[in-house]
């Protein structure tokens, strides 16, 4: 259908009248003619039909209208991509861009120098993945980051102990030792948030290094040996960051950009 709808609204070009809707034109003409004779309108029918069936199944315009598709694919990922990298502080920035520029080298290398173009472009896939999941974890740990510091843990910790303190003196009234039980329980859930953050923020960070290696070892092979290795697009993180709980506001944008990467793999 998307090839009939593509055809039927078909521009050509027209000098000097540019761009113009050729096939629509020709049905109003038939149609004007068809209030003189309605023998026009039958005619125009028939034009129509083999018009549509001949352009919607000719490979060439059915190539044109795919690389259409793809060109507005490719613009809607890299604006969603651009939302997500905004999101992140300068520091995370300038290490996504480094990672990246690294990429891109390694991809003109393997242009260069691969022995076929498949190897080059399951490569540049690989590449393509690995920058994904660097992003992906940029964005959980800075959300992580954003739970509070070891300032604030130390404060929270402060304040637990002199509430567990408080709610040992038996001279404390019921209504208020409800009050500071259930703060204490607060206090004791974010403190908790706080510990499992720290330790999510350890394996994020060995992540991004792991990924940061990988990515060093396959520039080096493709500047050194001169002939490029296959590159892992898919490799197995120790944290659990990817979960889509670390991503915050980011989650749906990250979704429909996976999405997006699964079909073009």
């Amino acid at each position: 259908m998307s090839y009939l709808k593509q055809a039927f609204f078909l521009k050509l070009p027209v000098p000097p009248l540019g761009n113009i809707p050729v096939n629509i034109i020709v049905l109003l003409g038939f149609l004007m003619l068809g209030f003189g004779h309605p023998g026009f309108w039958l005619l125009g029918l028939g034009i129509e039909a083999a018009f549509l069936f001949g352009v919607s199944t000719n490979k060439r315009f059915r190539r044109s209208v795919d690389a259409q598709k793809q060109s507005l694919s490719e613009q809607d990922f890299a604006e969603q991509w651009k939302k997500l990298v905004t999101q992140l502080d300068y520091q995370k920035q300038a290490r996504l861009q480094k990672l990246q520029q690294k990429c891109d080298q390694i991809i003109e290398k393997n242009r260069e120098t691969a022995s076929t173009e498949y190897m080059a472009d399951s490569n540049e896939a690989a590449l393509r993945q690995l920058s994904w999941l660097y992003l992906k974890l940029l964005i959980s740990q800075s959300n992580l980051e954003s739970l509070g510091n070891h300032s604030q843990e130390s404060d929270l910790t402060k304040k637990i102990s002199q509430l567990t303190n408080d709610l040992k003196d038996s001279a404390v009234p019921n209504s208020i030792r409800e009050s500071k039980t259930a703060t204490l329980t607060i206090m004791q859930k974010r403190l908790e948030n706080m510990t499992r953050a720290k330790s999510s923020l350890q394996e994020i960070e060995s992540d991004l290094n792991r990924i940061d290696a990988q990515v060093d070892l396959a520039l080096e092979n493709a500047t050194i040996q001169g002939q490029p290795q296959a590159i892992a697009g898919n490799i197995d993180l120790f944290s659990s960051a990817l979960d889509e709980n670390f991503y915050g506001e980011s989650a749906k944008t990250i979704a429909n950009l996976d999405q997006s990467l699964r079909q073009k793999e």
